[in-house]
């Protein structure tokens, strides 16, 4: 017998002891064909007789077995596309048949479990086998290449804020514009390209393009400002007396924490909050840390006229009259020791 093959509906068999004057009868016959010795049937079992005038003679049976069936043409689910920085994606046989061997065509880098596939990127079909038979091949799935994950960001060393500043700042050292970035925490915070702005506080960046985000960077922390010291102020200053060659002054919001600058610094001593400086206009300035005050000055003068013998003593503005003649101290406040009171005289400032 020559059985159906995968799928076939008909077999054939011969008579192999043919005679072409005997006729040839076939039991049952409904779908059966006879073409000289050979004989074409669907499923079932056969017998054949011939016949000679009035005898006949019954022939061997035959039997005719069922087609092997071919297995279901496998269908395929919806790939799961890898995650970001993954390497492989996953689907499934939805009509899986655990009696059904498979074949994964191209089958490198791919691993089946049961009725889950998982695969590196490419474009894939399957096949089913059972028996001799192997199924059609499925419609093609495709694995696309993983999202790009972004650099995890690095940071420069900080720019700290100056004296009396509120931020400082930092670059994103392998900043890329393609990529869009979040500082945390962002309260205060700006950014311009790859330079951030930022209060004192301690922040990360990361970056995202898609739907990928990167690692966290290294945390860079901004300080708070250093303190800019209290701008000193000066007491009224004690000028010199008759013949005597420094007057004094003092710092009156003295602060031993800080460091006091008097200019210029020739002939001056400071002894705590005193200072004792020769005739001379002085700034003052305090310094802590990196940090310095904004000036503040005072005048120390003897004014004296030694033709008319005048002693002056001098703290705040006023107008000198002398024969008729105008000039000026800044800051003075001159007290007149007049030995001829008929050469000088004092007028306030109007």
């Amino acid at each position: 017998m020559s059985q159906p093959g995968c799928g076939g509906t008909n077999g054939s068999f011969t008579i192999t002891n043919y005679n072409a004057s005997y006729s040839y009868t076939i039991s049952p016959s409904s779908g059966v064909s006879r073409s000289g010795s050979t004989i074409t049937a669907p499923t079932g079992s056969y017998a054949v007789t011939a016949t000679l005038g009035l005898y006949f003679r019954d022939l061997t049976e035959r039997n005719r077995k069922s087609a092997p069936t071919t297995p279901t043409t496998p269908t395929l689910g919806a790939v799961n596309q890898p995650g970001c920085g993954g390497t492989t994606g996953n689907f499934t046989i939805t009509n899986f048949n655990a009696s059904y061997s498979y074949t994964i065509s191209p089958s490198t880098g791919v691993n089946r479990s049961g009725n889950t596939i998982t695969a590196p990127p490419g474009t894939y079909t399957v096949t089913a086998t059972l028996g001799s038979c192997t199924s059609g091949s499925s419609l093609s799935a495709t694995v696309n290449s993983a999202p790009t994950t972004p650099t995890t960001p690095t940071l420069s060393t900080m720019s700290q804020p100056g004296c009396g500043g509120t931020s400082g700042s930092f670059t994103i050292t392998n900043y890329n514009p393609t990529y869009s970035y979040t500082i945390s925490p962002f309260t205060g915070v700006s950014r311009s390209g790859n330079t951030i702005t930022a209060p004192p506080g301690t922040y990360s960046v990361t970056a995202t393009l898609g739907s990928c985000t990167s690692g966290s960077s290294l945390s860079a922390t901004v300080n708070s400002a250093p303190s800019t010291p209290t701008t000193p102020t000066l007491s009224a200053v004690s000028q010199p007396g008759c013949g005597e060659t420094t007057g004094s002054f003092t710092i009156t919001n003295y602060n031993a924490s800080y460091g006091y600058t008097i200019s210029p610094f020739t002939g001056v001593n400071r002894s705590g909050s005193t200072i004792t400086a020769p005739t001379g206009s002085y700034t003052v300035t305090a310094t802590v840390g990196p940090c310095t005050s904004i000036i503040t000055d005072r005048n120390c003068q003897c004014c004296t006229n030694h033709t008319n013998h005048t002693n002056l003593k001098c703290s705040e503005p006023t107008r000198l009259w002398w024969d008729h003649r105008q000039f000026y101290h800044h800051q003075l406040q001159c007290i007149l020791y007049l030995y001829n009171k008929s050469f000088l005289r004092s007028k306030p400032i109007r």
